[in-house]
């Protein structure tokens, strides 16, 4: 898989082996819905083989993930202490920009 380090193209290579569950026959870490296909498991193992393991990338930031596979610059936003009107223009010059967003909670 093409991926990018500081705009530099790299490749990843994937295997097919997913960590399962052993007791459960289900995947250990992302969980797609069913019938809608593998490739968020897949996404998510060569995010993981890029920073180099699943547990590097729990709780992580949305926009590395992003920069990674798009080799745009991603920037990451802690929204905790702005206004909604603050947080709404910020999530408004990013899609008048046509940047890709992505929004996440704590779980």
């Amino acid at each position: 898989m093409q991926m990018h380090s500081m705009g530099i193209p790299v490749t990843v290579v994937i295997d097919d082996f997913i960590p399962m569950v052993e007791w459960a026959d289900k995947p250990k870490f992302g969980k797609p819905d069913a019938g809608k296909g593998l490739w968020p498991i897949i996404l998510e193992k060569a995010i993981s083989k890029y920073y180099g393991s699943y547990s590097t990338i729990v709780g992580g930031e949305p926009s590395k993930a992003v920069s990674a596979f798009t080799g745009a610059p991603g920037r990451y936003t802690n929204i905790g202490q702005l206004s909604a009107d603050s947080i709404w223009k910020r999530i408004s010059a990013s899609n008048d920009s046509r940047d890709l967003i992505s929004i996440g909670t704590k779980a």
